[in-house]
């Protein structure tokens, strides 16, 4: 029909900048061109200061640092850990030890342990060189536009320039209760940075629940799984969806994903993870693919916030959540149908497990 395409920045002449910018674009852009199905936000009850804007980017901002931060928005480690590195196009982390240390693969180019001086923090061109821990460096636009780590500079300078660090004595220091971030990274990414919150200026809230991002990775999925198996579709639409990231096409990455179609399951299954996260999808996408039995239980893992030094903060730990280790069970993967309707559709039996 030719009537929606993929937003990109028409602005920058940096690719990385121009990749982070087209990604948040699909946000900040009003009813762009990707969006197919959207909606304006709507004020929820009870969010102080009745706004919908406060309600949800107040949760995206470091309290102590900006005026109204809650920062009660965190992405998982898991999450953090699945966004690509730039150079080689290759997802970091092939799985986890039964310690919650990651396992790392060689070839993409990451690295979890030490630091990198004087780092130039993309997208905020303000911010002076720091010290950056070395698992945030190099990692692809989408990273940069939608996590915020430990360490970094605030988005914009309302309030000056300022670094945020979220370990027990840091300018956004974790607390035993109240507003803290309990990961040791937040989500930044639906705050655009020219808002000027810190004044109490909340704008409007745009939402695409429905985009052509989704459905050209729906299509690349569909292609892979389908009996008469489509590859070369398959590859050709993750790859414009990771080609506006600034990556390589997949088979660039991982030639060995060519003929390999439970390889490419999974490439699919990180990429989505990465480009539609935080619109809703992982619930879903995990019970779809019944994986979530093998993603979802155990220990929640966090930064070691519980430090009282930058560098020391970055050790992994479960000593910081507390609010006890995920469970699915099999049950998980269904709802419970209401009493109601069973009692009135006498031959329709409870899911299973409930």
């Amino acid at each position: 029909m030719n009537i929606y395409e993929l937003y990109k920045d028409q602005t920058e002449t940096d690719p990385l900048l121009c990749a982070i910018k087209s990604y948040q674009g699909v946000l900040f852009e009003e009813w762009n061109k990707e969006t197919i199905w959207g909606a304006w936000g709507r004020n929820p009850t009870n969010t102080g200061l009745g706004n919908i804007g406060f309600y949800l980017y107040s949760r995206c901002m470091p309290p102590r640092v900006s005026e109204y931060g809650n920062g009660g928005f965190c992405p998982s480690l898991k999450l953090v850990d699945t966004y690509p590195m730039a150079k080689s196009g290759r997802y970091p982390i092939t799985g986890y030890d039964n310690n919650g240390n990651p396992v790392i693969d060689k070839q993409s180019g990451y690295t979890n342990t030490g630091f990198t001086e004087n780092f130039k923090q993309p997208g905020a061109s303000f911010a002076p060189g720091f010290k950056a821990h070395n698992s945030c460096v190099g990692r692809d636009a989408r990273f940069y536009a939608s996590v915020f780590p430990n360490g970094f500079y605030w988005i914009n300078q309302y309030k000056g320039i300022k670094q945020v660090t979220f370990f027990t004595g840091g300018t956004s220091s974790y607390l035993e209760s109240g507003d803290c971030v309990k990961v040791g990274y937040m989500w930044r990414r639906p705050l655009d940075p020219a808002l000027n919150t810190e004044s109490g200026s909340w704008g409007t809230v745009f939402w695409p629940y429905f985009r052509l991002a989704e459905i050209y990775l729906d299509y690349a999925e569909a292609c892979n799984e389908k009996p008469e198996r489509n590859e070369n579709e398959a590859l050709k639409y993750i790859n414009l969806v990771r080609e506006r990231s600034g990556l390589n096409a997949i088979e660039t990455a991982y030639p060995e994903v060519k003929g390999n179609k439970d390889l490419l399951r999974t490439l699919i299954q990180k990429e989505r993870m990465v480009e539609l996260a935080f619109e809703g999808h992982r619930y879903y996408d995990a019970r779809r693919w019944m994986i979530a039995q093998k993603e979802f239980p155990g220990p929640e893992y966090s930064l070691n916030l519980l430090a009282t030094s930058y560098e020391d903060s970055w050790a992994r730990t479960s000593n910081v959540w507390k609010g006890g280790p995920r469970v699915f069970e099999p049950k998980h993967y269904f709802f419970p149908i209401n009493q109601e309707q069973l009692s009135e559709m006498k031959n329709i039996t409870q899911n299973y497990g409930w």
